[in-house]
Protein backbone atom coordinates (compact mmCIF):
# COMPACT_ATOMS: atom_id res chain seq x y z
CA UNK A 1 0.00 0.00 0.00
CA UNK A 2 2.83 2.46 0.73
CA UNK A 3 5.35 1.41 -1.89
CA UNK A 4 8.16 0.86 0.60
CA UNK A 5 10.06 -2.21 1.74
CA UNK A 6 9.84 -1.50 5.46
CA UNK A 7 7.03 -0.18 7.65
CA UNK A 8 7.63 0.29 11.37
CA UNK A 9 5.47 1.52 14.21
CA UNK A 10 5.89 4.59 16.34
CA UNK A 11 7.54 2.79 19.26
CA UNK A 12 10.13 1.20 16.99
CA UNK A 13 10.79 4.55 15.33
CA UNK A 14 11.36 6.17 18.73
CA UNK A 15 13.85 3.40 19.57
CA UNK A 16 15.77 4.02 16.33
CA UNK A 17 16.82 7.70 16.47
CA UNK A 18 19.94 7.08 14.37
CA UNK A 19 18.01 6.12 11.26
CA UNK A 20 16.63 8.30 8.46
CA UNK A 21 12.91 7.84 9.10
CA UNK A 22 9.90 9.35 7.37
CA UNK A 23 6.36 9.19 8.65
CA UNK A 24 4.03 7.42 6.22
CA UNK A 25 0.61 7.57 7.79
CA UNK A 26 -1.53 7.25 10.87
CA UNK A 27 -3.38 3.94 11.18
CA UNK A 28 -5.93 2.52 13.53
CA UNK A 29 -4.70 -0.45 15.49
CA UNK A 30 -6.95 -2.99 17.17
CA UNK A 31 -7.04 -2.37 20.92
CA UNK A 32 -5.94 1.29 20.73
CA UNK A 33 -8.19 4.33 20.87
CA UNK A 34 -5.91 6.71 18.97
CA UNK A 35 -4.28 6.19 15.56
CA UNK A 36 -0.66 5.07 15.58
CA UNK A 37 1.95 6.70 13.34
CA UNK A 38 3.88 4.44 10.99
CA UNK A 39 7.25 5.15 9.39
CA UNK A 40 9.71 3.88 6.83
CA UNK A 41 13.49 3.93 7.02
CA UNK A 42 15.52 5.37 4.14
CA UNK A 43 18.91 4.63 5.61
CA UNK A 44 21.29 4.77 8.51
CA UNK A 45 22.91 7.68 10.38
CA UNK A 46 24.92 8.69 7.30
CA UNK A 47 21.70 9.33 5.38
CA UNK A 48 19.94 10.84 8.41
CA UNK A 49 22.72 13.41 8.84
CA UNK A 50 22.86 14.38 5.18
CA UNK A 51 21.66 17.76 3.98
CA UNK A 52 19.62 16.04 1.28
CA UNK A 53 17.68 13.96 3.79
CA UNK A 54 17.04 16.96 6.01
CA UNK A 55 15.47 18.74 3.01
CA UNK A 56 13.46 15.63 2.18
CA UNK A 57 12.17 15.31 5.73
CA UNK A 58 11.13 18.97 5.89
CA UNK A 59 9.22 18.88 2.61
CA UNK A 60 7.67 15.50 3.40
CA UNK A 61 6.53 16.68 6.85
CA UNK A 62 5.05 19.84 5.32
CA UNK A 63 3.08 17.68 2.90
CA UNK A 64 1.70 15.49 5.69
CA UNK A 65 0.82 18.50 7.84
CA UNK A 66 -1.01 20.30 5.04
CA UNK A 67 -2.87 17.11 4.08
CA UNK A 68 -3.97 16.44 7.65
CA UNK A 69 -5.07 20.05 8.08
CA UNK A 70 -7.03 19.87 4.81
CA UNK A 71 -5.09 22.88 3.58
CA UNK A 72 -5.27 21.89 -0.07
CA UNK A 73 -3.30 24.84 -1.57
CA UNK A 74 -0.48 24.21 0.92
CA UNK A 75 -0.70 20.48 0.22
CA UNK A 76 -0.36 21.14 -3.51
CA UNK A 77 2.66 23.39 -2.95
CA UNK A 78 4.25 20.86 -0.59
CA UNK A 79 3.61 18.07 -3.09
CA UNK A 80 5.35 20.00 -5.84
CA UNK A 81 8.29 20.73 -3.54
CA UNK A 82 8.42 17.09 -2.45
CA UNK A 83 8.51 15.88 -6.04
CA UNK A 84 11.29 18.36 -6.88
CA UNK A 85 13.20 17.19 -3.81
CA UNK A 86 12.65 13.57 -4.84
CA UNK A 87 14.26 14.26 -8.19
CA UNK A 88 17.38 15.70 -6.55
CA UNK A 89 17.79 13.19 -3.74
CA UNK A 90 18.86 9.57 -4.27
CA UNK A 91 17.43 8.66 -0.85
CA UNK A 92 13.91 9.75 -1.67
CA UNK A 93 11.64 8.81 -4.51
CA UNK A 94 7.94 9.45 -5.11
CA UNK A 95 7.30 5.84 -4.10
CA UNK A 96 8.77 6.57 -0.67
CA UNK A 97 5.50 8.19 0.31
CA UNK A 98 1.94 7.44 -0.67
CA UNK A 99 0.99 8.56 -4.14
CA UNK A 100 -0.79 11.86 -3.65
CA UNK A 101 -3.41 13.03 -6.09
CA UNK A 102 -4.66 16.59 -5.84
CA UNK A 103 -7.46 17.85 -8.03
CA UNK A 104 -7.13 21.59 -8.48
CA UNK A 105 -10.61 21.79 -9.96
CA UNK A 106 -12.36 20.36 -6.94
CA UNK A 107 -9.81 21.27 -4.27
CA UNK A 108 -9.71 17.68 -3.11
CA UNK A 109 -6.70 15.61 -2.18
CA UNK A 110 -6.75 11.84 -2.00
CA UNK A 111 -4.18 9.13 -1.47
CA UNK A 112 -3.78 5.87 -3.28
Amino acid sequence: RYGVDLVIGEETAEAAPDFALLELDQVRVKGKQEPVRIFTALGDRTIADSTEFMKVRLTHDALLTAYRNRDWPAAMAALETSLATACSSPAYTPRTFRIWRISSTSDLITTL
